[in-house]
């Protein structure tokens, strides 16, 4: 039997609950994109140099933001927020790379989870890691929200894993990815 979540389910909520998810909405969601548009210009601009200095799991920002913002919309249906998402996904998407990548690092890194910079440094990162929090951020909005864009992108980012890590073993286990 396979267990799926209600999605007719209204949320009411009233108190501290209801000022708190508020709160959280209106002085975080809302505003997180704008205030740190280095969350999607990380992607817009991997191949730059120089490159950026980025923490190893700078990739997994944008997905959790994402799938944070969903499950409070989930709660409370709240229209701006869905229209902040909208803009979000809209330019998340347009950030992916023919090929389905959608990562911050360099072209030659992609998905090996480490980046190769020209100077000879290798940075150890979690490539593969940011792609899951991308593909899961994604696949919940277009359960809540149908957007064939976010099921599209999150469809090519899994073709892309399958395809690298199914023809090798894996970067990050000793077993080999399903073939797709």
């Amino acid at each position: 039997m396979k267990l799926e979540r209600a999605r007719s389910t209204r949320y009411s909520f009233e108190g501290v609950l209801a000022d708190y998810l508020r709160a959280v909405s209106d002085q975080w969601l809302k505003p997180a994109p704008d205030a740190n548009p280095g969350m999607l210009e990380m992607f817009a601009d991997r191949d730059r140099r120089p490159y950026r200095d980025l923490m190893a799991w700078a990739g997994e920002f944008a997905g959790k933001y994402l799938t944070g913002a969903v499950q409070v919309l989930r709660l409370t249906g709240d229209s701006a927020l869905r229209q902040r998402l909208e803009r979000f996904v809209q330019d998340l998407v347009a950030l992916q790379d023919a090929d389905g990548y959608l990562g911050p690092w360099p072209q030659g890194s992609h998905l090996t989870n480490k980046a190769v910079y020209p100077d000879g440094r290798v940075f150890w990162n979690w490539d593969s890691w940011g792609h899951y929090h991308i593909m899961l951020s994604l696949l919940l909005w277009h359960e809540d929200t149908g957007d064939r864009r976010a099921l599209t992108c999150a469809r090519r980012i899994g073709d892309l894993l399958c395809e690298l890590y199914s023809a090798r073993a894996s970067p990050i286990c000793t077993t080999r990815a399903v073939a797709k």
